[in-house]
């Protein structure tokens, strides 16, 4: 169906382009007919790129129809492919329909109005995503689609002008036309018949020819070229879908993964390296019962995660490939190996706070009977803009378990990504305001890491004043929101908390990542040479993710002094990286990565003044002891 898409137009110009070119005398017309030709001539090379143009969404949107219905799909997939066979109409049959319309100046209005609503979609989705990340692919969609709005909504005596204007411009239409039109039919064949791994917007899974190129970062799917944008290692990168399990190159494997939306798919991922993954065990290896997991469904059991759709390999939960369905977000994620925040499953216990507390931290810091503090990262909603999607129930859930943890914990770590919004768009406001609204279920005061989200969403992305992406809407969202109570004006600061009695002290440093300057990276210096007892740095990017421009600038810093532990987000799971003193926490309700569920973590001093880290899951409130453990003050283990 999408081949034909593709040979119509093609077929239409084999029929005029002997007439444009002139070559025929008979085809060519009289002096006196040139104005009326050289119009006509115009409607057929306007007629035939705008098709052309039109075969990328139809393609794209087609596939997605086909493998998961939908009336989004459907619109945008049939609209595109009616825009075609009327563009690809004999000139003739075109402009006595261009005239009828014309002459019931309603109908035009109206019509002109919807198509230019229609437009307004792609406009809205490409323009800010092209600010964002500057592909040539969302330049030309974007600047395409805005064309268009502007075309349908002008008044009809403009676009008469406007085609008058060009009409007159005749030999420059014909030297231009044949060329153009034998490289876009060109092109169109290879589109619709030919491999879609290189096709701006195709959706349609291929033999991944190009497995031996690195795999670009990404933050959508629009920015993957008809793959997906997958969560990979520590960071999210395009990988072309594998429907049928043989489209892999020979260093790529057809595995399953979460998209950065959370949706379970079938990918071709590399074999090493950065973008690398590890196939998921199965659920019958060794994974735990129903029970011991509260709020995961494992395969026999229905439920209703949507990822699975039309597919021979459909379980009833509605993943596939073994995945387990999550009840609080309806996604799939690969089976837990051990369900550790369950009490009396195997490695979950009931969590012990130890000791009473007494603390008086404020927005400036201040003091408490020991260090004892809670972590959660990575709220973000599921996709771009999605703020009906916010992940409220799930932080709200987290920050009363919080509350009401005996003890209290005395203040609270973010580790970045509030929101998933357009940069320059209006939805990161709102998102925040959601995030604050769950967040004041805990009475206690927040200390906020930048991420990646709260300048454009791309890992590699630099806001503030004077970088190189500026100061974007996310950007001042968060550091009004966020940063504003408690008196912060840059996303990086530090926090100190010390004993009453003088008998240690502590500082938390909080690094903005995707906000590097040389200021910042004074500040660091200077802020880390200051001698404390326990030092606590957080950070959105693992150590491993130097896409970000702060992270390996920070970690040669924090190489020079003692430190405890760093914190970061970023993946959606949580860790324990021994050997560079870094904990993971990004289970705060964003698509997870992995196995584990959603939560947070608990920091506390013991009686020995050693460290301890313990995750707690969100729905039971138990620990998981699996991942439990403890550091000296200089972050070396401790028993």
């Amino acid at each position: 169906m999408i081949c034909i898409a593709a040979i119509s137009p093609i077929a239409a110009s084999l029929v005029i382009t002997p007439a444009l070119a002139g070559h025929s005398g008979a085809m060519h017309p009289p002096d006196n007919a040139a104005p009326e030709t050289a119009r006509g001539s115009l409607l057929t090379f306007l007629g035939f790129s705008l098709a052309f143009i039109h075969l990328f969404p139809a393609r794209k949107h087609l596939v997605l129809f086909l493998e998961a219905p939908s009336l989004s799909e459907a619109w945008k997939a049939f609209g595109a492919v009616v825009a075609i066979a009327l563009l690809a109409l004999p000139r003739a049959l075109q402009r006595r329909l261009i005239h009828a319309i014309w002459r019931e100046r309603r109908v035009a209005s109206a019509l002109g109005l919807l198509l230019a609503l229609v437009h307004l979609v792609p406009m809205l989705d490409h323009v800010p995503a092209f600010f964002a990340s500057w592909t040539w692919a969302d330049a030309w969609r974007g600047v395409g689609a805005s064309a268009a709005v502007l075309w349908f909504a002008s008044p009809h005596r403009s676009q008469s002008r406007a085609m008058a204007f060009v009409a007159r411009r005749r030999p420059m239409i014909r030297l231009a036309t044949v060329p153009a039109m034998f490289a876009m039919a060109a092109t169109a064949l290879w589109v619709g018949c030919g491999d879609s791994s290189a096709t701006p917007g195709a959706g349609t899974p291929s033999v991944d020819a190009s497995a031996s190129l690195a795999c670009p970062p990404c933050v959508t799917d629009q920015d993957c070229n008809g793959g997906v944008c997958a969560q990979l290692g520590s960071d999210s990168f395009c990988a072309p879908t594998c429907p049928a399990g043989n489209e892999c190159a020979t260093d790529r494997a057809c595995t399953s993964v979460s998209t950065v939306t959370g949706d379970q798919v079938d990918a071709c991922v590399a074999r090493a390296g950065e973008c690398a993954a590890t196939p998921p065990a199965m659920a019958d290896s060794g994974a735990t019962t129903p029970a011991a997991c509260p709020g995961l469904v494992p395969p026999p059991t229905a439920a209703s995660c949507p990822s699975c759709r039309g597919k021979s390999t459909c379980q009833p939960n509605g993943c596939f490939g073994g995945w387990w369905c999550n009840t609080a977000t309806n996604r799939c994620q690969s089976p837990p190996t051990s369900c550790g925040g369950a009490a009396g499953a195997a490695g979950g216990a009931a969590f012990d706070g130890g000791a009473p507390v007494t603390s008086n931290v404020g927005a400036t810091g201040g003091t408490s009977s020991r260090v004892y503090f809670a972590v959660v990262g990575d709220t973000r909603p599921a996709g771009i803009d999605d703020t009906t999607g916010y992940p409220t129930a799930i932080i709200e859930k987290i920050y009363t378990d919080i509350e009401s943890l005996s003890p209290r914990p005395a203040f609270v770590l973010g580790t970045g990504d509030y929101m998933f919004a357009s940069p320059f768009g209006a939805q990161s406001g709102p998102q925040l305001e959601l995030y604050l609204g769950a967040r004041a279920k805990y009475s206690g005061v927040a200390f906020a890491a930048m991420g990646n989200h709260e300048c454009t969403g791309a890992t590699a992305s630099n806001c503030g004043p004077g970088s190189a992406n500026g100061i974007t809407n996310n950007y001042t969202a968060f550091v009004d929101r966020m940063l504003g109570p408690i008196g912060k004006s840059d996303p990086y600061y530090a926090v100190r908390v010390d004993a009453a009695d003088g008998s240690w002290t502590s500082k938390t440093v909080i690094v903005a990542a995707n906000a590097w300057s040389a200021a910042q990276a004074a500040w660091l210096e200077a802020e880390l040479a200051i001698p404390t007892t326990y030092t606590f740095l957080v950070r959105h990017e693992s150590h491993s993710v130097t896409q970000a421009p702060g992270v390996a600038p920070a970690e040669k810093i924090m190489a020079a002094h003692p430190y405890t532990l760093s914190f970061v987000g970023h993946t959606h799971t949580y860790e324990h990286f021994a050997t560079s003193r870094e904990v993971v926490i990004g289970n705060g309700g964003a698509p997870a990565t992995g196995s584990k569920n959603y939560g947070f973590a608990v920091v506390q001093q013991r009686s020995d003044n050693a460290i301890q880290v313990d995750v707690l899951d969100y729905a039971t409130l138990a620990t998981d002891t699996t991942f439990r453990f403890a550091v000296k003050s200089d972050g070396s283990p401790a028993p």
